[in-house]
């Protein structure tokens, strides 16, 4: 490979990587801790928390279907439908353009987060956990106010299915 050819690469490597600023330069030579990282352990530590709470046959319904059920080892019920045909084959929910920002329809398109539905995921699979909730909490309030318990444990918040035999009732006071 000539030395032009590596310098291209090696430029475009760089111009790739910095999408989200110029900062993105420093977290790929790994001088700042790369974005999302506290969210990231956040979620981490939430994943962690659902082996002590659940037995092994509980399904979780979240928003981050990677780390979350990776690190829970819990059947994971994906809100967005990123890994389930039924919300995956629904219609976008395009937020409204707003007048006032001529970019508005740009900025707020997020491919892979706008689906979801509540009604299905949450209503009529009934998730023995809800660990994390997307956009239009208004939609899901009244299924979390009638069937499921919110509990705040180390910090995080999950709705627990009243009467689940797969939530360890127990183990969940004792973390209170």
């Amino acid at each position: 490979m000539a030395d032009t050819d590596r310098t291209l690469v090696l430029i475009s490597l760089i111009n790739f990587n910095a999408i989200t600023g110029p900062g993105a330069l420093q977290e790929w030579l790994l001088i700042t801790p790369a974005m999302d990282v506290a969210r990231h352990e956040k979620v981490v530590r939430k994943a962690l928390l659902l082996p002590k709470i659940t037995n092994t046959r509980a399904s979780v319904a979240v928003v981050w279907a990677g780390a979350l059920p990776y690190f829970s080892d819990r059947y994971a019920i994906d809100l967005l439908g990123k890994s389930g045909r039924t919300i995956a084959h629904e219609d976008m929910r395009i937020p409204p353009a707003d007048p006032s920002n001529p970019i508005s329809t740009i900025t707020t398109f997020f491919p892979g987060h706008l689906k979801w539905d509540y009604d299905y995921s949450i209503g009529r699979l009934k998730p023995d956990v809800v660990a994390q909730l997307w956009e239009s909490r208004e939609e899901v309030q009244s299924y979390l106010d009638n069937n499921y318990q919110e509990v705040v444990l180390q910090g995080s918040t999950f709705y627990l299915l009243k009467g689940s035999d797969n939530i360890l009732w127990n183990k969940v006071k004792e973390l209170q």
